[in-house]
């Protein structure tokens, strides 16, 4: 199936943990008509089946890995009311809401807070949430873990005072009493993950959907630096995001985290037309 016949998007598997591809046909998504694209694929070793309900913007709404059953790798495609996904609050899970209260008096300056908070942790720092008795941040800690699908990311708790537990050369800390970072980690501009923010406060299964995208690029921006710090190469932007398994629209993003970290790309990626078209937004 070629790229002018399909929608490709990749999405976030959490039973493999990995991302995978999906190809969905022009004429689906034409046939979508304000519902929920269902589609389910077939992947991984050993193979598994995952149904994947996608919003208009081809954002993972929902997931079900238990129910579905799958003969061939070709996707299957149909669509769905909004009104028949069902709403998932995980229990004994806060909500994002609740989560955007700790980090910040205002909600602009909550959503800044833990929208770097997060990047930080995707570029690779080690990130530290400084609780109190007041402030405990072992719940909090848990769920911003859960929205990276417990990929191994670097998050501690500490006590007020407890200096000696940070390291790292661009550790984040976050004060979760007075709502404000001690240290900030690396200077980078956060208004994507900010727009996720937002976005999921907004859609039902919010966490769901918050939870896929984070994960998406957690596991690209990985695979992303290890080939970048791998050797002084040049790569095509369009076979690069193949290789690291993302969106190409998400491509500028991860290359301006990456050059945060002092990795040279400006010399070192080569942009077809598609990838100039998107860089130019």
């Amino acid at each position: 199936m070629t790229s002018e016949q399909a929608k490709e998007v990749y999405v976030f598997c959490n039973v493999c943990k990995k991302n995978i591809l999906l190809s969905i046909p022009v004429s689906e998504v034409q046939k979508r008509k304000g519902g929920l694209l269902t589609v389910v694929s077939l992947h991984g070793d050993p193979k598994h089946s995952v149904l994947f309900y996608l919003d208009a913007e081809f954002r993972v709404r929902g997931t079900d890995a238990t129910t579905v059953f799958q003969k061939t790798e070709e996707p299957t495609i149909s669509t769905t009311p909004k009104s028949s996904l069902p709403i998932e609050q995980p229990k004994g899970v806060l909500r994002i809401d609740q989560i955007l209260d700790h980090f910040g008096k205002k909600s602009k300056s909550a959503t800044v807070n833990l929208s770097n908070f997060i990047t930080q942790m995707i570029l690779g720092n080690n990130a530290y949430l400084v609780e109190t008795d007041q402030s405990p941040g072992k719940p909090i800690a848990e769920f911003i873990s859960m929205l990276f699908d417990d990929q191994n990311v670097s998050l501690q708790t500490i006590k007020t005072g407890e200096n000696e537990k940070i390291t790292g050369l661009h550790p984040a800390v976050f004060d979760l009493e007075r709502k404000e970072f001690l240290t900030e980690g690396m200077n980078i501009k956060t208004h994507y993950f900010e727009q996720l923010l937002k976005g999921a406060l907004e859609t039902p299964n919010n966490i769901l959907s918050l939870q896929n995208e984070l994960s998406k690029i957690f596991y690209s921006y990985a695979i992303l630096r290890e080939i970048l710090n791998a050797d002084d190469a040049t790569h095509l932007d369009t076979k690069l995001a193949r290789d690291i398994a993302i969106d190409m629209a998400l491509i500028p993003i991860l290359l301006k985290m990456i050059e945060s970290e002092g990795i040279n790309t400006k010399d070192r990626i080569e942009f077809d037309g598609l990838g100039r078209a998107i860089r130019s937004i």
